[in-house]
């Protein structure tokens, strides 16, 4: 096991393939797999057999909503102004009820 700097351990990872290509199964798991994970692994044995799966796609996961991400931000900001606008012009319709209302009271006491 190694660790360290990804592009360091990558380096060493494609060394040990070239200087032992007959040791190893020639793959690097996790160097495209969904796009590339923090996690890479070398093995003399095929990867099937230890259990990984080899149907994931070369594609990163993010990539998937990427599209989505961007369509909400743009929806919740459409929202919030609908939102304050309907705030905005109830209260202006209340407080002008309640003007009315007033000017109304005051013009039946002037009348009395």
């Amino acid at each position: 096991m190694v660790f360290g700097d990804y592009n360091d351990v990558l380096r060493e990872a494609k060394r040990r393939l070239s200087a032992h290509d007959s040791q190893y199964i020639q793959h690097i798991y996790g160097e495209k797999e969904a796009g590339g994970t923090l996690w890479i692994y070398i093995s003399d044995k095929p990867f099937e057999t230890l259990g990984f799966n080899m149907n994931v796609p070369k594609q990163s996961i993010p990539s998937y909503t990427r599209g989505f991400t961007k369509k909400s931000v743009v929806v919740g900001v459409v929202w919030a102004t609908i939102l304050a606008c309907l705030y905005f012009f109830t209260g202006r319709r209340a407080a002008v009820a309640k003007r009315k209302e007033k000017e109304q009271e005051q013009n039946q006491d002037q009348g009395e």
